[in-house]
């Protein structure tokens, strides 16, 4: 299991500091599956963009990267939903495509409808971080679920564009 440790969040930001540390608490090797599912093994890297990295093992025995699996939170994409700060697991491939995302936590009142379908987190599947990723155009959102939708996607789209940046910019 990868454990993460809390990120450092301004003083007076305690309501931003419980997210972080109950979306890193669920955090663990079924969870990256999901999201990274060509992935064997994984292993954490700390630093400035924390995440997990997914390999497989190749005929030799050697460690091949398949792809990261990050927190939107860790990477600075705090946008906030209607009823506050949505953590979401994503998982992206060495090529840049999202393979996966799981929406760890939220507190909107829209439940079903919002974010919580199982087809809103199934769009992202296979895009390319140079996609738009905007809701009503290439994403679908859900009417009175506006806030949430918009502010997750953001989140998605600013998170897996900085991992892409950082991590596979040279490729």
């Amino acid at each position: 299991m990868v454990v993460f440790v809390v990120a450092v969040v301004a003083e007076g930001d305690a309501s931003m500091q419980s997210a972080f540390e109950r979306a890193r608490a669920a955090l663990n090797d079924e969870l990256f599956a999901q999201v990274l599912p060509a992935a064997e093994v994984f292993e954490s890297e700390d630093g400035l963009y924390k995440h997990v990295r997914g390999y497989v093992t190749d005929a030799a025995g050697e460690k091949q990267l398949v792809g990261f699996a990050f927190l939107t939170i860790d990477l600075g994409a705090r946008s906030r939903g209607y009823n506050g700060v949505i953590p979401i697991l994503v998982g992206m491939d060495i090529r840049g495509r999202i393979t996966g995302l799981k929406i760890l936590r939220h507190y909107e009142p829209y439940g079903y409808r919002s974010i919580n379908r199982p087809d809103y987190g199934a769009q992202f599947k296979g895009k390319s971080v140079l996609d738009k990723f905007e809701v009503g155009d290439d994403i679908d959102g859900y009417s009175g679920a506006t806030i949430t939708t918009v502010a997750a996607t953001k989140a998605i789209r600013h998170a897996s564009r900085r991992m892409a940046r950082e991590f596979l910019a040279e490729k």
